[in-house]
């Protein structure tokens, strides 16, 4: 059963997510069309600069998060989110040569999929939460 205060956590993440879906996609998109870059390459730009936001945002509000492990906490979180970019380029890759899609949607079907799996690996592994009881 979800509490109501892991719902609202849940929320929270999605809301996250999708800010910082959305700041990855604007800015490779800029990157891409006008600074002439290689998508793959505007997206794995875009998303070391999004690690950074996602993290500060994941900590403070969604898990809301203090104290001094901080930079063990961003250690993790980066090596979590930087195998999830790694997988998500070559997703994306596949998606747009393969199957023709635009890598902008691409980048927005990648980051929905990944979503349950990544709150997870956050709350348990980056951030030491249990995942079913308490907090």
């Amino acid at each position: 059963m979800i509490t109501r205060e892991r719902l609202a956590e849940l929320i929270r993440y999605a809301t996250t997510g999708a800010l910082c879906a959305s700041l990855n996609i604007g800015l490779s998109m800029f990157l891409t069309e006008y600074a002439g870059l290689h998508y793959l390459v505007s997206l794995a730009v875009c998303s070391m600069l999004v690690i950074v936001v996602g993290f500060f945002l994941n900590r403070s509000w969604t898990f809301r998060m203090q104290g001094t492990a901080i930079l063990a906490q961003f250690v993790r979180y980066a090596l979590a989110t930087s195998a999830n970019v790694v997988i998500g380029l070559v997703a994306c890759a596949f998606m747009v040569e393969q199957l023709h899609v635009q890598y902008m949607y691409a980048i927005a079907i990648i980051a929905i999929v990944f979503a349950p799996m990544i709150y997870v690996v956050h709350r348990v592994w980056t951030f030491g939460l249990t995942l079913f009881y308490g907090k």
